[in-house]
């Protein structure tokens, strides 16, 4: 905390003015909409069918470049992908209780209207209709927190010793702690070698992305590489090559609860189809090796700024999160 006093133009005041700071933790968190794959419409068949007719080798070897054979691919599949799997747009509610659905919600909308109607009408017959659907929004909601808590009571039972990341998502869920996604203001040094504070949303994107570029930047310019004697082992590789058979083995076991990249290719979409679309990702990884070369647009990622602890105002308190 701190406080002080401030002067004040005597035209305006002769009293001087005073302030104070107070650190208190606010919930700001307010209803979104973005756009999701739906999958419950998806045409899953169709979409292995074009991956596995279309001339994968004509689009990935007709070019030299690593980074235009990637994009030619990447640009293909999500052709598609979106011929075959429909999008949607849903509203994200963080303040939402765990157990709301989208018919308890309207239910309680309705409720609400009736309410209204009959607190202006005050009619005897009105107020009849609200008790009765005040009554159904009541039973909706014990019936929809008994449901809740009955599948987090399942999900802990059945769930593997060695799946963690389940267990304390579900422990999460029944103490009710979430994580808020909102930065307070940032805190910086002025070029007068004042403090100062950024509060608007791409003032904290410019701050926390100096700060993550100062801690990733490595200066090799004046550094050599050290030489490296005979070989030490008997056998080596002479060429590396990836089988068809090793690519589908990888997607199988990939979970598909990771967040998507920039190009929007979801784990759950490479699964549903690996069979197929393991053969041009076996071109394509084959003739990154054999050109010695990264594909520039597999290494970018939308990076998240996760806070650590302490001071959340200060950008070395958090850390950077990439999703490829």
């Amino acid at each position: 905390h701190d406080s002080g006093t401030l002067s004040v133009c005597n035209a305006l005041s002769d009293h001087r003015a005073t302030y104070i700071y107070i650190h208190q933790k606010t919930n700001t968190n307010i209803a979104y909409k973005r756009k999701i794959w739906d999958y419950k419409h998806a045409d899953m068949e169709l979409l292995n069918k074009l991956i596995l007719e279309c001339d994968w080798c004509r689009i990935i070897d007709d070019t030299d470049n690593i980074d235009k054979a990637t994009t030619n691919f990447t640009n293909k599949l999500l052709s598609f992908i979106h011929h075959c799997i429909p999008e949607k747009t849903v509203t994200i509610r963080p303040n939402d209780k765990p157990w709301m659905d989208s018919l308890l919600r309207k239910t309680l909308r309705v409720r609400n209207r009736l309410r209204k109607k009959a607190q202006k009408t005050r009619r005897e017959s009105d107020w009849v209709i609200f008790r009765r659907i005040r009554n159904k929004v009541n039973n909706m909601k014990k019936h929809a927190i008994a449901n809740y808590y009955d599948k987090i009571n399942s999900h802990l039972k059945d769930a593997s010793l060695n799946n963690q990341k389940l267990y304390w998502k579900l422990l999460k869920d029944c103490f009710h702690t979430k994580l808020t996604h909102d930065i307070p203001p940032i805190r910086y040094t002025m070029d007068n070698g004042k403090e100062g504070y950024a509060f608007s949303d791409t003032d904290k994107i410019e701050l926390l992305i100096n700060y993550f570029t100062s801690i990733t930047f490595l200066d090799d310019s004046n550094h050599d590489l050290p030489t490296i004697g005979g070989c030490r082992f008997n056998n080596s590789f002479s060429e590396i090559k990836i089988q068809e058979h090793e690519i589908t083995y990888i997607i199988s076991i990939i979970s598909v609860n990771k967040a998507v990249g920039p190009d929007c290719i979801s784990h759950k979409m490479l699964k549903s189809c690996k069979d197929t679309i393991s053969k041009p990702l076996c071109i394509l990884f084959n003739k990154s090796l054999s050109l010695k070369f990264f594909p520039e647009c597999w290494k970018l990622a939308h990076v998240l700024p996760l806070f650590k602890k302490d001071d959340p105002s200060i950008t070395s308190n958090y850390r950077p999160v990439s999703l490829l």
